[in-house]
């Protein structure tokens, strides 16, 4: 049986392998720094990239950017968006290949997605082959890298003051039994607390929130319920014994 090439194996369709974003990445220096110091080679998943690569190609918005003839930069990072969002989020063979080399990966899958959105967002003509690539903290590359030092600072505050911290919550939770409260519970508390106490240019309300979302998107159904109940205590005697002195505008209560 003979095979006749078809229109499109002669003249294939260039335009996802010319992809203007992905070109600028391929060719950025910081990026093979990284890619070479972690080690990144997919060539022993062959069947996992084959197996993406027909989902992308029955993807209706890959047709329509195959056919729109125009080309930009803007285009092409709306398409990786697409990509990262529509499909790469709920490919459960690149979830449970990450899964495989880190068993704590699962929890931040999600989020790696969001960074490499934002990320592909940002691409400019400017990122050229001597960018420097976003660094973990928002802060990164600038003279004080204040996200750096807040983790560093409530980590320490809390490994320091761990006994006195969990006399604290024990303190205020003695309708529960301590010892059956989720241990991540008692971790965010202890985090809640030496943010309350410790890091006074953050608003009380934003403490509040944050950790009352991190117990319900980590934790059980009950925790955000529970971590709320224990902060708001806390949160009135703080205030009434001056334990929690804020500083800056719009942040004294």
């Amino acid at each position: 049986k003979k095979y006749f090439p078809t229109e499109d194996d002669l003249n294939p369709n260039q335009k996802f392998v010319q992809n203007q974003a992905l070109k600028l990445l391929e060719e950025n220096k910081d990026f093979q720094k990284k890619a070479a110091l972690f080690k990144v080679n997919w060539k022993q998943e062959q069947n996992m990239i084959l197996k993406f690569y027909k989902l992308l190609r029955d993807a209706d918005f890959y047709k329509d950017y195959l056919a729109d003839t125009h080309t930009s930069l803007e285009e092409d990072k709306k398409f990786l968006i697409k990509v990262v969002d529509r499909l790469m989020m709920d490919f459960d063979l690149l979830k449970s290949y990450y899964e495989e080399k880190s068993v704590y990966f699962s929890e931040g899958y999600d989020l790696e997605g969001v960074l490499l959105i934002k990320f592909f967002d940002g691409i400019s003509p400017k990122f050229n082959s001597e960018a420097t690539l976003p660094g973990i903290y928002s802060t990164s590359g600038q003279k004080v890298n204040d996200d750096k030092i807040f983790v560093q600072k409530l980590f320490r505050k809390v490994i320091l003051n761990d006994e006195e911290l969990s006399e604290i919550i024990r303190e205020k939770s003695k309708s529960w039994d301590y010892e059956r409260i989720p241990v991540l519970d008692v971790i965010l508390l202890k985090m809640a607390i030496v943010e309350l106490k410790e890091m006074k240019t953050i608003p009380i309300k934003v403490t509040l929130n944050e950790y009352i979302e991190l117990a319900k998107y980590f934790s059980t159904p009950k925790s955000k319920t529970f971590i709320n109940g224990v902060l708001d205590k806390l949160i009135g005697e703080f205030k009434a014994d001056g334990t929690i002195k804020k500083t800056g505008r719009g942040l004294i209560e």
